[in-house]
């Protein structure tokens, strides 16, 4: 393993800093040919670096990239799924992939890169909204009707569930020693208003990855947007859903028998309506759209078995989030 820390700043720097050399005139067409390299980093990191932080001094208060098990999971597939993303892109010619495409496909991919490295809620919530209205950007430009009115309803959601993740992060704020996650997660387990913050988390969460109730825009979008943009989205939804839901909720330390039989019951809904709308599906876009609700009912039931009783088989590690 090698230890250099200074080196997680490339993981997010290197799309940033490809994004401004294509805006330059001097430096667009050499930063368009790196554009295939802009995983690059993040692979490297995610394979052969240890568990380690970087603070961020004046970015925000306390802000610090952080790489343990999680952040390496979760850092590996979006760079999978970007790559992917990438390689796809690579097929379409130079007059049809425009400058601004490049460019919001750069700035999605750094914010997706530093959610799962972030060690704060404010440098999570800054990446979060870089990824999501960069994404919004791809996907406003196509030009099929169904596409545009969905990527409508996503906005809508995306901007509705940041502003309740904001409020969440305000009321965890108040009482919390400090604004990283496990500060945040401590006054989480102890706060008299638990309720209202996991159903806060809940929205958020389901927002973007479309649980069933908000998932209006999934279907849609992942059915009429280009291949191209597909591996993107998925990208997207497990970064700003899943990885808030590790860092965030203090899983293995409470007992919250309600939210686990409101989140099994959820599960059970899901899973049974993307069964029945699969079969109604025809075409493989369709079964591929369907899969990713029927993964989101899956990780339902998973998340709320985590919250009953002690949970002495869930490993909790010194960063408070799952291996």
């Amino acid at each position: 393993m090698i230890d250099a820390s200074f080196f997680l700043l490339l993981v997010v720097l290197w799309p940033l800093l490809l994004a401004v050399g294509i805006v330059m005139q001097l430096t667009h067409k050499v930063a368009l040919k790196l554009v295939r390299f802009a995983t690059l980093p993040a692979f490297l990191i995610g394979l052969l670096f240890s568990d380690q932080q970087l603070a961020l001094s004046g970015l925000f208060i306390r802000s610090h990239l952080l790489l343990d098990q999680t952040g390496r999971l979760f850092l590996l597939m979006i760079a999978i799924l970007w790559l992917a993303t990438e390689l796809l892109m690579q097929h379409r010619t130079a007059r049809v992939r425009s400058k601004q495409q490049t460019i919001f496909q750069l700035l999605a991919m750094a914010g997706c890169f530093t959610m799962p490295l972030a060690g704060d809620v404010l440098l999570f919530l800054t990446a979060s909204a870089v990824a999501g209205y960069s994404l919004y950007g791809l996907l406003a430009q196509e030009r099929n009707k169904t596409t545009v009115d969905a990527t409508n309803v996503f906005l809508i959601l995306l901007v509705v569930s940041d502003g309740v993740l904001f409020e969440l992060f305000q009321i965890l704020g108040a009482q919390a020693t400090s604004v990283d996650f496990v500060a945040m997660r401590q006054a989480f387990a102890v706060s008299e208003q638990f309720n209202t913050l996991f159903l806060m988390v809940l929205f958020s969460m389901g927002a973007k990855i479309g649980l069933l109730g908000l998932h209006v825009w999934l279907i849609p979008v992942f059915v009429t947007s280009r291949l191209a943009l597909r591996p993107a989205l998925i990208g997207f939804m497990f970064t700003a859903g899943f990885v808030l839901v590790l860092r965030l909720l203090p899983i293995g330390e409470v007992d919250y028998p309600a939210g686990a039989h409101f989140l099994q019951w959820g599960a059970w809904l899901t899973l049974g309506y993307a069964l029945v709308l699969g079969f109604r599906q025809f075409h493989r876009r369709g079964v591929a759209a369907t899969l990713l609700m029927l993964s989101n009912g899956a990780w339902l039931a998973i998340l709320g078995l985590a919250l009953t009783t002690t949970n002495d088989w869930l490993p909790v590690y010194p960063h408070g989030v799952l291996a």
